[in-house]
């Protein structure tokens, strides 16, 4: 399964940027996109494990829950 870049500026829907076969290359490719973002900045750039764009669409979108309060990491 690839491994899918999107960018999402504020409450914008997420732009997908590119695609990886592989996690190390998709991994550095977010970092040095990351290292480029201004500070202080409302963009955000995400790294999604999915069979499809469309999933990956799908769970870019989709808000994550938080973590109970005393969980340990």
């Amino acid at each position: 399964m690839p491994y899918f870049v999107y960018r999402r500026e504020g409450n914008r829907r997420p732009e997908f940027l590119e695609s990886h076969a592989r996690y190390r290359d998709a991994k550095n490719v977010v970092r040095e996109m990351r290292k480029s973002l201004p500070e202080g900045g409302d963009t955000v750039i995400r790294l999604v494990f999915a069979k499809h764009e469309e999933e990956a669409l799908r769970l870019v979108t989709t808000p994550r829950e938080a973590r109970p309060a005393g969980e340990d990491a």
